[in-house]
């Protein structure tokens, strides 16, 4: 019996630019880890937290008509690292999301590739 490959990690990406959420999950591929959506509601993204495993998670701050602050209580009560990936940075997000980490938009790979060393250092 061969023993099972490891899992590839795999990250929440919640972005309601659909261009945007494209370009995220493929740097996200490219960095070798698994993309999960991506989604642009927070229903969607609640129902994803309860019933799939994560291992980190990329929130735009403000998607339509919503702010993805249930989905960061979410991932925080699952113990889910995130980082915050939107054109809202430093002093336009609200103050519990001012300490995670943050890429702002338009993002390059190497940003994306950094953001996700930090939340999963040495892949965890």
């Amino acid at each position: 019996m061969h023993p099972s490959p490891p899992r590839q990690l795999r990250v929440l990406i919640v972005e309601d630019e659909m261009l945007v959420a494209t370009e995220l999950a493929q740097m996200v591929s490219d960095a070798g880890y698994t993309p999960v959506g991506p989604v642009s509601t927070v229903l969607k993204a609640l129902e994803i937290i309860a019933d799939e495993p994560l291992d980190a998670a990329l929130l735009d701050y403000r998607l339509v008509g919503e702010t993805s602050v249930p989905v960061s209580e979410a991932l925080e009560a699952k113990r889910v690292p995130f980082a915050i990936a939107s054109a809202f940075v430093g002093d336009d997000l609200p103050v519990s999301y001012r300490g995670r980490p943050q890429i702002a938009k338009p993002f390059l790979e190497k940003q994306v590739f950094a953001i996700l060393a930090i939340l999963m250092p040495a892949g965890l």
